[in-house]
């Protein structure tokens, strides 16, 4: 490893690879919690929801 290497991405492209992971997964959390009947996971993607809003915002 060369730590002396140069960066390969800058900050904005990592910031924009974060935005874009939390609209995936909240696509992705929207469309799994109507197809889902156990209680306990419709608990956990909705808290999982709820967390990456209040990240992204």
């Amino acid at each position: 490893m060369n730590l002396t290497a140069p960066r390969l991405f800058s900050d904005s492209f990592y910031l924009l690879c974060i935005d874009m992971m939390y609209k995936l997964g909240l696509i992705f959390y929207s469309i799994t919690l109507p197809n889902t009947t156990r209680l306990d996971i419709r608990l956990f993607i909705t808290e999982t929801m709820h967390d990456a809003a209040n990240y992204s915002n």
